[in-house]
């Protein structure tokens, strides 16, 4: 089992004055692309070994982020020397640190282990296309929701800690009752032809504002806004549901909830990640969209009776299959293509666009990536049948989501 210490330390000093999002942004990078070394061994290592890494490596993490809150109060302590930990760490393991530290972007340290390479593991050089495996650690650094596990090893989930952090100021302690009220008032006036799913995308997001209040999962209340505004915004409804009051109601909730998300700052930047990366809109439909995530809430559901995930991470599953199998039915989004003498007009600050179905496609691949390195830290999940195979479908569900994602 490797020390990832000085390694973990080595690259937060490489930070210099970090911020608390840094850090957590270079353990997230960490945990994926030690993963992705375990995962790439030939032949396969033991799940049992490679639990024993990534709990060592959490060790590693949670001591040096004790060590930069106590720094930022006191000042700083030189970080340890690398080689002194080198020489008592297995082969394996020091080629999985060596993938580790080359992912932090700490190149100096890289240098010094360019020669503990283990035959059998792919390395930077050797021709692999490492482009699938940062998009999958920078989709699970921006996930909402995000998963966690509880202080008994319960898998969880909740809003992302440096996503989902909102600015404070004079409007938004009162919006989250502003919107429950409205929300209270459109499912009173329902009438009884009303699409089902949207009634059921009311009901989530207002259960969401009552348990969070003014720090809800971002990602969970855009879903749920898709699904609410798809519904509304149907050129072809059916039935004439939508009366004068409802319409007026709806335009106060997305109002309301538009507000609500600006509150976000770190948010835009995670929209243009999801902005610019591309997916095979037309593939990802249907069954294509919506089996992976409901076959890891059906794995979920046996995971939660056997004590070993929270309702809030069992909801927060269902939850995502139900909007990918919503999503999966609507139309592509039109391609809009501007005349030639236009194509240099930029407008300024111009929000990028996100459809509704690369949304559910990217967040919620991004949950199950984050959950999958997640799973691996405790033994508890692991070590049952019904864990066993909910890592595996995590693992083949990750697997046809990423086949939707243009390369």
């Amino acid at each position: 089992m490797a020390d990832y210490y000085p390694l973990i330390t080595r690259a937060v000093a490489g930070l210099g004055t970090s911020t608390n999002q840094e850090r957590r942004s270079l353990y997230e990078r960490a945990r994926t692309a030690l993963v992705g070394q375990l995962r790439g061994v030939d032949p396969p290592l033991s799940e049992a070994d490679i639990t024993r890494e990534r709990l060592a490596l959490e060790d590693a993490v949670r001591k040096v982020e004790a060590e930069a809150i106590h720094k930022a109060r006191t000042g700083p302590r030189p970080a340890p020397p690398l080689h002194a930990t080198v020489q008592a760490v297995p082969s394996i393991a020091r080629s999985s640190a060596r993938a580790l530290e080359s992912s932090m972007g700490s190149r100096d340290v890289a240098n010094e282990v360019d020669n503990w390479g283990t035959p059998g593991l792919p390395q930077e050089d050797s021709g692999e296309d490492i482009r699938p495996r940062r998009l999958r650690a920078r989709l699970a650094e921006v996930a909402s929701p995000a998963p966690a596990l509880t202080s008994d090893g319960r898998l969880d989930a909740g809003p992302n800690p440096s996503y989902d952090v909102p600015t404070v100021d004079d409007d938004l302690a009162t919006l989250p009752v502003r919107q429950r009220k409205i929300i209270k008032t459109i499912l009173r006036g329902l009438p009884g032809n009303t699409p089902g799913q949207l009634r059921d995308a009311l009901e989530n997001y207002d259960e969401e504002l009552a348990g969070r209040g003014t720090q809800p999962i971002v990602g969970l209340l855009k879903e749920m806004a898709e699904i609410i505004r798809a519904d509304v915004d149907d050129p072809n409804p059916m039935g004439d549901w939508l009366a004068p009051g409802l319409k007026k109601a709806f335009k106060t909730l997305f109002e309301n909830h538009d507000l609500l998300i600006t509150h976000f700052p770190l948010d835009p930047e995670r929209e243009s990640f999801y902005s610019g990366t591309a997916i095979d809109e037309a593939k990802a439909s249907g069954d294509a969209l919506s089996d992976p995530f409901d076959s890891v809430a059906r794995a979920t559901v046996d995971i939660r009776k056997a004590g070993l995930a929270t309702d809030d991470f069992a909801k927060i599953v269902r939850v995502l299959a139900e909007f990918a199998k919503i999503i999966g039915t609507l139309p592509n989004p039109p391609t809009v293509s501007l005349p030639a003498t236009d194509s240099n007009i930029k407008v300024p600050n111009a929000p990028p666009v996100v459809s509704a179905k690369k949304r559910a496609l990217l967040s919620g691949l991004g949950f199950l990536e984050r959950t999958y390195n997640l799973v691996g830290t405790t033994t508890t999940l692991g070590s049952t049948s019904q864990g066993a195979e909910f890592i595996a479908v995590l693992q083949n569900a990750i697997s046809a989501l990423m086949k939707l994602i243009h390369p």
